[in-house]
């Protein structure tokens, strides 16, 4: 590998001492990696101008993200191709915050360029794992259409062969048990292929096994079946390669939650909470009404004082007029005028001034903490704000729309979004739920690695199901201890039933039923058929198997698949049992869910050439 030419300036002179451009200290880099070297510090002039910290953090997720799928590789050498490549991008990624905690830019970059690169590789690594799962799959179908129809020529006697004289038939009898034994030995070959995750080595030895049907098919005057004839083009997911997860989803939504609680409880203990907020609000408009008041009382003692002036000479000429007049109606007049000064001393006399200014500042020291309570309150929101806003732009994504179904998030659903990042399953967009839906049952310890393993399937660009949804199981669980919680305040009998029922749901989606996945079509008889979505649940039944994931608790409410140990389905016309309030599960609620177009589609047999 030849290091990039120095550049030289258009005076001619060389810039040998500018050794470090960005091209040239990225080869320089990928050289120490090849040659296991220590890297260099870069000279003090390239000092870090920008923080890199959040482009290496983004990076770091993606490379984490694709770290936790390794299992969809069913290839030993392609998987430790894939390891290899991630073990070289996790040096660039080490060197980067190495290089930006130094404060060294192009160091940084450089490293960064790397890391993109390696990257790319580990992306067409991985779209290959894939690739090879769902080849995998069609070798498995492939050959249990050939074994399938190799039995039923098993049946046929070709000493029974019409047309043929006897010495012919002898030579069909003999070559009919060659084939016959030949492609048994071919069957059980590509079965152990199949085992080791072989598909290339599978693919020719199945080839050969439809090459002898046909020849056995021959031998029995029987026209070739549509199995061995050539299919159409096999069905290839694209790998889904972003950063998200399902177990993440569920793990950032959990933690939503959590902030969430933890913001209302502070809000609750520490500051005021809404009603006294409101409170508060009102006191101060009522504070405002007073003070206005208690303002004007000053010009009102004043007004008091003027009529007191001289009041000395009011009561003297009371008193006189109390000897003079002796009618009824100077006694009258004494007595409104005695009045009128009692009024006038108990006014003066009584500290209204003095009771108002206090109960002014106190009413403001209330606006004043009102004030400094309602600010506390404001900085306390925006404060558990930004740590909520910061986890939920982890869930933003291209592809799908994230969202919990409560906000305790028991559910995590996933909606297909479009090109242009807008969904698609709109009011106007022509497709339809029709009820229909597949449970996959997972051991409740193993659910979040099956969410790691499932999900470059579920949330790939070309998964059938346009909507699917996940349990969190830790939010289950806080969700049985809010209810259990609930039980013990000794509610009335019908709460306490339907909180019973409440506890049980809640068990039920954490023991099974842990991802949903929803059928939207446009077609509510499916009589285009379901091949895609038959096909994609196999594909998500082998990626569990090939991991070592175990079954869960099926749901008594689903009827099985046939060959399917994970799937199941239900339909919303179906019960969900009695212990749920709803009616009893048996063979009419089976029947029933054995009759939706769906269920028929899904479990219909091949139509395979019948032999009499």
């Amino acid at each position: 590998m030849a290091p990039p030419k120095k550049d030289n300036d258009p005076n001619g002179n060389n810039n040998n001492d500018q050794v470090h451009n960005a091209d040239y200290a990225d080869w320089e880099f990928q050289m120490e990696e090849v040659l296991h070297l220590p890297h260099d510090e870069q000279p003090g002039n390239n000092q870090l101008s920008v923080d890199y910290s959040p482009q290496i953090k983004a990076l770091r997720d993606k490379f984490m993200a694709y770290e936790k799928r390794r299992n969809i590789f069913k290839d030993s050498e392609k998987q430790k191709e894939f390891d290899d490549v991630l073990k070289q991008a996790n040096g660039f990624l080490n060197h980067a915050e190495e290089q930006n905690a130094g404060h060294n830019e192009v160091g940084t970059q450089s490293a960064l360029n790397g890391l993109n690169q390696t990257l790319d590789k580990v992306k067409t690594i991985y779209s290959c794992g894939v690739e090879t799962a769902c080849n995998l799959l069609h070798c498995k179908e492939e050959l249990a259409e050939q074994r399938a129809r190799a039995q039923e020529l098993e049946k046929v006697d070709p000493k029974k062969l019409k047309g043929l004289k006897k010495d012919e038939l002898k030579l069909r009898g003999d070559e009919f048990a060659r084939l016959t034994k030949t492609i048994k030995e071919k069957g059980d070959e590509s079965e152990l292929l199949l085992s080791g995750f072989k598909v290339k080595e599978a693919s020719k030895t199945l080839e050969q096994m439809a090459a002898y049907i046909g020849a056995l098919e021959a031998i029995l005057l029987l026209k070739p079946t549509a199995e061995i004839e050539k299919k159409d083009k096999k069905t290839v997911l694209r790998a889904y390669t972003g950063k998200h997860s399902v177990a993440d989803s569920n793990s950032i939504y959990m933690d939503i939650y959590k902030l969430e609680t933890e913001r209302d409880e502070d809000l609750k203990q520490n500051h005021p909470t809404a009603m006294q907020a409101v409170h508060l609000q009102e006191m101060k408009i009522e504070t405002g009404k007073r003070c206005k008041h208690v303002k004007e009382i000053p010009e009102t003692i004043q007004r008091l004082e003027k009529k007191f002036e001289g009041i000395e000479d009011v009561q003297g000429k009371i008193n006189q007029l109390k000897k003079e007049l002796k009618t009824t109606k100077s006694i009258e007049i004494y007595e409104e005028l005695d009045d009128r000064l009692k009024d006038l001393r108990l006014l003066r006399d009584l500290p209204v001034l003095q009771k108002c200014q206090e109960e002014l500042a106190k009413l403001e020291e209330d606006n004043e903490d009102l004030k400094e309570k309602l600010e506390l309150m404001r900085e306390c929101r925006d404060n558990h704000k930004q740590r909520i806003e910061a986890k939920k732009v982890k869930l933003s994504s291209d592809t799908h729309q994230i969202q919990r179904h409560s906000r305790l998030p028991t559910f995590v659903g996933f909606d297909r979004l479009d090109a242009d990042g807008n969904p698609i399953l709109t009011e106007d967009s022509g497709y339809t739920y029709h009820g229909n839906k597949i449970h996959l049952s997972i051991r409740q310890d193993q659910v979040e690695k099956a969410g790691d393993i499932l999900t470059p399937l579920l949330l790939s660009p070309d998964c059938p199901f346009l909507s699917f949804k996940v349990s969190n199981l830790q939010a289950t669980q806080t969700a049985r201890q809010i209810i259990s919680k609930r039980l013990d305040d000794s509610p009335s009998e019908e709460k306490r039933k339907q909180l019973e029922i409440d506890k049980k749901a809640q068990q039920r989606i954490s023991d099974g039923a842990q991802i949903t996945l929803y059928p939207y079509t446009k077609d509510e008889d499916f009589t285009g058929g379901v091949q895609e979505y038959n096909f994609f649940i196999k594909l998500l039944e082998q990626e569990l198997e090939a991991a070592g994931i175990q079954p869960g608790d099926i749901p008594k409410s689903d009827v099985g698949l046939e060959g399917m140990k994970f799937a199941t389905f239900r339909h919303e016309d179906g019960s969900r049992g009695e212990e749920f309030g709803d009616k009893p599960l048996g063979k009419e609620n089976d029947d029933l869910l054995k009759s939706k177009p769906f269920y028929k589609a899904l479990t219909g047999q091949d139509n395979r050439q019948q032999i009499n």
